[in-house]
């Protein structure tokens, strides 16, 4: 019973990101901060996945119930195509316990946008694949 309770805790301890992350700058300013967790860098055929962090100056209107101060998503690249999609994303507002989990849609890709953060994070994790 103790090794499936621990075996539980260990895989939600996984699943929701807490394990360590090697998050590399891309972008630092006074309104918003980007990052990759090289660690969490995955090439699949034409598919790159990477956990990307997002840090926002000022806190921005998401799809949480509150201003979103910081999210870190699960992004994937087609890099030959230069779409993208979001996936899971996990918003977390300015007062203690604002928390929000949005499913997004992974499967849903729209093309990379020149001079936008996923232009910056594509051209980061696509030159690695």
């Amino acid at each position: 019973m103790k090794r499936s309770a621990l075996a539980g805790a260990m895989l939600a301890f996984m699943i929701n990101g807490a394990c360590a992350a090697n998050w590399t700058t891309l972008i630092e300013g006074s309104t918003t901060a980007v990052y990759v967790d090289t660690s969490s860098v995955v090439h699949d055929k034409n598919l790159t996945r990477t956990r990307v962090r997002v840090v926002f100056g000022d806190p921005q209107p998401y799809s949480a119930p509150f201003p979103t101060k910081s999210m870190v998503s699960l992004w994937s690249f087609n890099c030959a195509d230069k779409t993208w999609s979001m996936g899971e994303t996990t918003m977390v507002g300015t007062a203690p316990g604002e928390v929000s989990v949005s499913p997004e849609y992974p499967d849903d890709y729209d093309n990379v946008v020149p001079d936008s953060m996923q232009k910056l994070v594509m051209d980061y994790v696509c030159k690695k694949s």
